[in-house]
């Protein structure tokens, strides 16, 4: 049996993952989809100016490895700008750096195979202002995890109580919810519009979804492949599960389990 990859360090997600071809449908759209580790391979190497070897030590890999990450990475990135592809950053084996303990590592990094100071400063720090992140106590992070998720819920209708939308794409109510110490935010967002439309519903809704900027998509129907696609290439988790429920049931189970 093989051995399982080791997961690569990255220091965190990317603040974009989706890039676009101006002038192509979103129905026409091919994407082209790159790694996590590949685009923290390109941002070391490629934007930060790190040696490979340093890039390598940072993500916990060998030197072979981050030069077949970065290659593929490069190869990803190129074809889709000749090809006119869409370009989503999303997926991989790779755990965040913010996410597990460094700080010992950090305070150990004083040999290793940086060619320069000045290149082993920097990546010193970064390695230890992300390591910085994490909590000790594990009541505390999974706290900080709480308040940082935002999710998406379809409605039957304009209220929290409604009853979750088992039709993704055409559903005209959809909650944003979030946590904070006062508990559970909704954000209502008028969708009908989306009913007025002859096709490529569930396409637009994806969008609007992912424009919001969350975490975890909750409905009580199946998605369809192309708004799946768009969600997928957005990074937002998809549950179907949430038929019979209603708005603050699902919202509730979501963050008391978070």
């Amino acid at each position: 049996m093989p051995r399982p990859s080791k997961k690569r360090v990255v220091q965190s997600q990317p603040p974009v993952d989706l890039f676009k071809p101006r002038g192509i449908r979103e129905s026409e759209l091919e994407i082209e989809e790159l790694s996590i580790e590949g685009y923290e391979a390109l941002r070391l190497v490629d934007v930060e100016g790190l040696e490979q070897d340093a890039a390598a030590e940072l993500m916990e890999i060998s030197r072979p490895t981050l030069s077949r990450i970065l290659a593929k990475a490069r190869e990803i990135v190129a074809g889709a700008i000749v090809n006119g592809k869409g370009l989503a950053i999303v997926g991989g084996n790779y755990v965040i750096s913010g996410d597990r303990c460094m700080k010992r590592r950090c305070s150990e990094q004083g040999g290793g195979n940086f060619k320069s100071g000045d290149q082993k400063m920097r990546a010193k720090k970064r390695c230890c202002e992300s390591s910085g992140l994490q909590q000790d106590d594990s009541d505390q992070e999974k706290e900080r995890r709480i308040k940082m998720a935002k999710i998406a819920v379809t409605a039957v209708s304009n209220s929290p109580e409604s009853i979750v939308n088992g039709r993704f794409g055409r559903a005209e109510h959809i909650f944003i919810v979030t946590k904070d110490d006062s508990g559970l935010n909704y954000e209502y967002i008028d969708n009908s519009a989306v009913n007025q439309m002859g096709g490529g519903a569930g396409i637009k809704t994806a969008e609007l979804v992912v424009n919001n900027g969350v975490d975890t998509l909750i409905t009580g129907g199946a998605v369809g492949p192309k708004a799946s696609q768009v969600l997928s290439a957005g990074g937002i988790k998809v549950d179907e599960s949430a038929s019979g429920k209603t708005v603050q049931d699902v919202a509730g189970e979501f963050f008391a389990n978070s």
